[in-house]
C-alpha cells in the first residue's frame, strides 16, 4: 500500500488530508463509537488503557516540528502531548518489528517490473473540512472508490510509470491518472518515489514515535492471521477540526503474518465528546506482479 504524493487526475480531496490506498468498510463508514467502548471492546481491551494512560506521557508542553505532516486530522494538533523516554523506545522496537514485516513484503512485490494493485477506499467527507471531487470540479457520487494501480519500477523500486484508474461506480465514468518520469505533462505530478507496499508508514513512524503511543498484538483480519499495530494521539486541547473539536485519534494497522502486506487500516479521532470517529478506512484486495498491463490499461500512457 501507498500515499501518492502527486495528485491524481480523477480526485481532489480539498481541505483534508486522504492516506494510503484501497480499503473495505464492511458496515463500519458511519460507526461512532464512544470511548467506553473502545477500551471494552475486544481489539482494544489489551492496548486501549495503557495507551491514553498519563503516566506514559511526559510533564512537558508538545515539541510541534515545523515543516512536518501527518495524513490523519489529529496530527495537525499542535499541542500533542510528548512522551517520556522509555515510551519513545518501546515505540523504537515496535517499528524495528514493523519494518521487518515489510521489508518481507516489499521484497517480493518492490522489485523491477510492473506492480499491480488495488484497493478500496473510504474517506469521511462530510466532516465540514472538504469534499471530494472529480476532475470535473462536481462532487464525487460516493465518499468510496476502487483504486486500481499499475507501477512499473526500476530495480530499486523506483516509480519509472503509473497509471491510476479511480472507480466510483456506474454515475460517472473512471477518474485516470498517469505518470512518467521525467516527463513535462504528467497528469500526476511530482518526483519520482520509491514504491513501498506499506507506502510512507515507516517514514511516518520516525516522526509519530515522539509523541504517539505504539502498541502491538496478534490478531485476525477475517481468517488472517495479522500482526496489528495500533497508534494513539492524545493532546493537552482540543482542536476545532472542520465542525468538530478533536483531541486526538488512533490509528489500526493490520499486517499480514503470511506475507508482511499491509491489509487494511482503520483511522479514527477522538472527539472531546469522547467518542472516536472512524475517519478513514482503506483496505487491501489485491497486490501482485505482472507481465504488463491490459492493453486498454496501457493506452493511457500514450
Amino acid at each position: 500500500m501507498k500515499r501518492k504524493k502527486w495528485v491524481l487526475f480523477g480526485i481532489l480531496l480539498t481541505g483534508l488530508a486522504a492516506l494510503f490506498l484501497g480499503w473495505q468498510a464492511k458496515g463500519a463508514f458511519a460507526q461512532n463509537m464512544t470511548f467506553e467502548e473502545i477500551l471494552n471492546s475486544p481489539q482494544m481491551e489489551q492496548s486501549a488503557t495503557a495507551q491514553m494512560d498519563n503516566d506514559i506521557f511526559a510533564p512537558t508542553e508538545a515539541v510541534f516540528s515545523e515543516g512536518l505532516s501527518n495524513s490523519s486530522t489529529q496530527g495537525n494538533n499542535p499541542d500533542l502531548i510528548p512522551l517520556r523516554a522509555e515510551q519513545v523506545k518501546q515505540n523504537e522496537m515496535i517499528i524495528e518489528d514493523i519494518k521487518a514485516l515489510i521489508e518481507e513484503a516489499d521484497s517480493k512485490y518492490v522489485t523491477a517490473g510492473w506492480q499491480h494493485s488495488i484497493y478500496h477506499e473510504y474517506t469521511r467527507s462530510d466532516l465540514g473540512m472538504g469534499s471530494i471531487v472529480l476532475a470535473d470540479g462536481t462532487p464525487a457520487p460516493s465518499n468510496e472508490w476502487i483504486d486500481e494501480t499499475w507501477s512499473l519500477l526500476d530495480e530499486k523500486g523506483n516509480i519509472l510509470q503509473e497509471i491510476s484508474l479511480q472507480d466510483f461506480g456506474p454515475m460517472v465514468p473512471v477518474q485516470v491518472g498517469v505518470f512518467t518520469a521525467g516527463a513535462e505533462d504528467n497528469v500526476m505530478q511530482g518526483p519520482p518515489e520509491k514504491l513501498s507496499t506499506a507506502g510512507t508508514f515507516l517514514h511516518d513512524a520516525e516522526w509519530e514515535k515522539n509523541f504517539a503511543v505504539f502498541e502491538m498484538r496478534d490478531g485476525f483480519l477475517g481468517d488472517d492471521p495479522v500482526v496489528i499495530c495500533t497508534i494513539i494521539t492524545k493532546g493537552t486541547k482540543a482542536v476545532e477540526m472542520g465542525n468538530r473539536l478533536v483531541v486526538g485519534g488512533y490509528t489500526e494497522y493490520y499486517f499480514s503474518k503470511e506475507t508482511g502486506l499491509l491489509l487494511q487500516m482503520n483511522r479514527y479521532d477522538f472527539l472531546q465528546d469522547s467518542q472516536a470517529q472512524l475517519v478513514q478506512q482503506i483496505t487491501t484486495s489485491l497486490v501482485e506482479k505482472v507481465d504488463a498491463p491490459p492493453a486498454e490499461v496501457l493506452k493511457h500512457l500514450k
